[in-house]
C-alpha cells in the first residue's frame, strides 16, 4: 500500500505562505513559521499537506497553487513571478507484513517507508544590462 501527499509553499516578501491553503478556508497571506527538529530537520509549521489518489488529483493541486502564487507584470513578461515557490511531493509505502523486501540485515522491517521530492522554482529577476555603444 501507498500514498501520496502533496505540499506546496510560497516565499514572498520573507514570508512562508501554503498556496494550497483556500481548499480548507484559509487565506494565502498566512504568515508561516519555519521550525527546527532534531529528528526531523526544518520544516514549516502549519503547511498543510494532502494526499491525492491519481495524476489527475496530484495536477489539480498544482494547478490551483499555481493559480494563488504571486504574479506581477513587468516591462520584460506580462505574468512575472514574484515569490519562490516549493512544491513538495511525499510518497509513502507501508511494506507488507509478510515480505521480507524491505527487511535490513537484522531482519527488521519498517512499518513504513517515505522519500520525498521538493521542487524549487526561484523567482526570476528581469533586470538585463543595456549596453551601450
Amino acid at each position: 500500500r501507498w500514498t501520496v501527499s502533496i505540499s506546496f509553499l510560497q516565499i514572498y516578501l520573507e514570508t512562508l505562505q501554503d498556496l494550497l491553503a483556500p481548499l480548507e478556508g484559509g487565506v494565502v497571506q498566512d504568515n508561516l513559521a519555519l521550525r527546527e527538529d532534531p529528528r526531523a530537520g526544518f520544516y514549516v509549521q502549519g503547511l498543510r499537506s494532502f494526499s491525492v489518489r491519481n495524476y489527475s488529483e496530484a495536477v489539480a493541486l498544482i494547478n490551483l497553487g499555481l493559480e494563488n502564487r504571486r504574479m506581477a507584470a513587468t516591462s520584460m513578461n506580462m505574468a512575472s513571478s514574484r515569490s519562490h515557490t516549493v512544491l513538495t511531493a511525499e510518497v509513502t509505502i507501508c511494506p507488507c507484513a509478510t515480505s521480507s523486501r524491505f527487511e535490513d540485515a537484522d531482519g527488521v522491517r519498517p512499518s513504513r517507508i517515505s522519500a520525498k521530492l521538493r521542487l524549487v522554482d526561484l523567482a526570476g529577476s528581469e533586470r538585463v544590462k543595456t549596453r551601450e555603444d
